[in-house]
């Protein structure tokens, strides 16, 4: 059976951005404890860097702010994400259809689908187990030299992008 791109379904718990990247690179959706510190620390551990400018708040207050796990993750997060990573994180917007690349330098990637307020990941599943079959053969890091599967991912986006416009005229057509 041939190969095709799926939505990996992330719970929407305020850390989804941190649980899709623990599904991507892990296999973990509850990644996000450890990913939070793990930011955290690499915020103290580079003052020069992650600044108060570029943090929009003192990094102590920031070190705490971002283990709340209340607070959302974004772009700071996703930069810091994709460096202990070591591998590009494309994020896919399935309103805009646009892609936005974190750590191009590397030479994998792995994809995740963001929708305006929440973030899930993306695999290449088993094409006969579809959506609701079995995790254990995705594969979800890819190379980065290899565009087809952006076009792939952006296949991917557009579907729900048109299922949730068709959802949206029904509700309020």
């Amino acid at each position: 059976g041939g190969r095709r791109f799926v939505r990996r379904v992330i719970d929407a718990d305020n850390s989804c951005l941190f649980n899709a990247v623990g599904y991507v690179f892990e296999r973990n959706r509850k990644a996000a404890p450890r990913l939070r510190r793990l930011i955290a620390n690499t915020v103290l551990g580079n003052p020069d860097k992650w600044t108060e400018a570029i943090l929009g708040k003192p990094p102590h207050e920031y070190q705490s702010w971002i283990q709340d796990p209340q607070k959302w993750g974004g772009e700071i997060e996703l930069a810091i994400l994709c460096q202990f990573f070591a591998s590009e994180i494309v994020v896919v917007d399935i309103q805009s259809l646009n892609t936005y690349k974190y750590g191009s330098e590397f030479n994998q990637r792995a994809f995740l689908l963001y929708d305006g307020v929440h973030y899930d990941a993306m695999a290449e599943a088993l094409e006969s187990q579809g959506e609701k079959k079995s995790e254990d053969t995705d594969v979800t890091v890819f190379d980065s030299s290899d565009e087809s599967r952006i076009s792939a991912a952006l296949d991917v986006a557009a579907e729900l992008k048109a299922v949730d416009e068709f959802i949206d005229d029904l509700d309020y057509g």
